[in-house]
């Protein structure tokens, strides 16, 4: 797995907190493990905070806006496979430094144009 070569996977109180709220507990036990693999978790600061507020402001959803927020505070890729998130993300681009994608789209660059130095 590449998340254990050349990639760092990152995870976030906000991912924990959403797994937390699994209703099935096999489902919750599988993310669970995947996150385990995270060799970066992302704490949610003021800095944290202060991006979340200004990501929330031009209507981003507020559980997107974390996640948001907490991916950019580590220099990462935000991976989603909700089509409306990226396309409402990709409408405010302007205020948003990092690159949000679908999980399989990005592989398939990554794989067509070589391992990316990214996160």
């Amino acid at each position: 797995m590449r998340c254990n070569q050349d990639w760092t996977l990152v995870t976030s109180d906000a991912v924990s907190f959403e797994i937390s709220r699994i209703p099935d507990r096999t489902r919750m036990k599988k993310a669970q493990n995947l996150t385990d693999l995270a060799k970066e978790r992302v704490a949610i600061t003021k800095t944290v905070s202060r991006r979340y507020h200004e990501f929330v402001e031009p209507g981003i959803d507020s559980a997107d806006a974390l996640h948001l927020a907490c991916a950019e505070s580590a220099g990462a890729v935000l991976l989603t496979t909700d089509y409306a998130v990226i396309k409402i993300i990709k409408k405010h681009g302007n205020q948003i430094t990092i690159e949000v994608k679908n999980p399989v789209e990005w592989l398939m660059e990554v794989n067509e144009h070589g391992s990316k130095d990214t996160q």
